[in-house]
């Protein structure tokens, strides 16, 4: 019985722990039974950053990017998607969850890197 009792106690507190912390849901983020929307692009950054962690300038591209827009519009919409989500995540947590570093062998390509514990 007390066994029952610990063990429904811990579950109780996981979901409590998890209701807390920001997570990626279909259209935005949610924080404390709050919803923020994202736009179709930062939504689809997080995906990607979620699923592989880094990702490079040209990976993002390829997914945001669009035919009709030249390149310069394509970089624009990227960065500025970027540095949308980062904004928001600094509100909710006070912390940037994507983190962009030159990349070494490359100093014209980024590398954008998923910080994992600021959002599930």
């Amino acid at each position: 019985m007390l066994a029952f009792v610990i063990i429904t106690l811990g579950y109780l507190w996981v979901i409590v722990v998890r209701m807390r912390t920001p997570r990626l849901v279909r259209g935005g983020i949610r924080n404390k039974l709050e919803f923020f929307p994202l736009s179709e692009e930062e939504e689809m950054i997080l995906v990607l950053l979620q699923s592989k962690l880094k990702a490079t300038t040209d990976d993002i591209l390829q997914m945001i990017g669009r035919d009709d827009l030249s390149d310069s519009q394509n970089n624009k919409r990227k960065a500025d998607a970027i540095e949308s989500i980062n904004t928001l995540m600094k509100k909710l947590v006070g912390k940037t969850i994507i983190k962009i570093v030159k990349d070494p062998n490359d100093k014209r390509q980024l590398i954008y890197y998923f910080k994992q514990d600021l959002l599930n």
